[in-house]
């Protein structure tokens, strides 16, 4: 117990990208001739899948928070800015059990913003600052399976009675 087998993916991987990042500064100071580092093998990291709010999940928020935090829950659901982006503040002086939600953390009224955007059809990764990868891999479970749109897409490109066959994780319809 306590080893390196304990830690989790994610903090190897950061732990593995601070040590890169000094390794780098002494190369370019000409320290170290090569960054061992550069080349080292993370471990994949598994994304838990994002669950932004729900609507009553809101009004509960809405409801709970003390009236000076309204503008900081207004601008995490309305802007997705970060906790520190819209306040400042750290978790412990925002108390999510009043709202009935012991899990949540304010990061998620930005996945709810972003939630919102791409089910309102707006591509957010501009908005968030993410690269179009990330924003996918973070949100594409969210995105419904669309089959008549892309068959109207089909049509549209290559003609009326062009056959279509769409496939959604494994069955074919």
């Amino acid at each position: 117990m306590g080893g390196i087998a304990d830690l989790r993916a994610r903090t190897i991987t950061q732990a593995t990208r601070y040590l890169s990042a000094l390794l780098e500064a002494a190369l370019v100071d000409g320290l170290i001739v090569t960054n061992p580092a550069h080349r080292a093998r993370r471990p994949r990291v598994e994304r838990e899948p994002v669950t932004p709010f729900t609507d009553g999940e809101i009004a509960a928020l809405r409801d709970a928070v003390p009236e000076w935090f309204t503008v900081a829950l207004t601008l995490g659901l309305g802007a997705g800015l970060r906790q520190a982006e819209a306040t400042g503040l750290t978790l412990d002086r925002i108390d999510f059990l009043r709202a009935g939600l012991p899990e949540a953390k304010f990061h998620t009224t930005r996945h709810t913003f972003a939630s919102t955007l791409l089910l309102g059809g707006v591509s957010a990764a501009e908005y968030l600052g993410h690269s179009p990868g990330v924003l996918l891999a973070t949100y594409a479970h969210l995105l419904p399976a669309d089959h008549e749109r892309a068959r109207q897409a089909i049509e549209a490109a290559f003609g009326e009675g062009s056959r279509v066959i769409a496939v959604s994780r494994g069955s074919a319809s």
